[in-house]
């Protein structure tokens, strides 16, 4: 866990669920091998109402962060579906001095 500071002082706490090296199984099951993330997660930014994540993975997959204040019910998501192999999401409408949970999710490998 880190606390991160905005110039204005305001604090926001973000707090992974994945760790680095963790593998990370799509919610589909599928016989393509399963992404590892090779490097993070990171949080690149953040502020009183937004963040940036950023991770790499050891193959193309697309990209999906689960947030959210509740580690149990991660109500929020953000993704991108192109497939790639660095990560980078924006977390927005955070509120300010609020915990949040994120977990990774880069779901099934490219098959390109």
């Amino acid at each position: 866990m880190s606390k991160l500071g905005t110039a204005a002082g305001v604090v926001c706490l973000l707090v992974s669920l994945a760790s680095a090296g963790a593998v990370i199984v799509p919610p589909q099951a599928s016989n393509a091998a399963v992404a590892r993330i090779t490097q993070g997660p990171t949080i690149e930014y953040a502020d009183d109402q937004f963040a940036v994540v950023t991770w790499s993975t050891d193959v193309a997959t697309e990209s999906r962060v689960y947030y959210g204040t509740d580690q149990k019910n991660l109500s929020h998501v953000s993704e991108n579906h192109s497939s790639r192999t660095f990560h980078r999401l924006d977390l927005q409408n955070l509120q300010p001095n609020t915990t949040y949970y994120f977990r990774i999710d880069t779901g099934s490998p490219s098959t390109l």
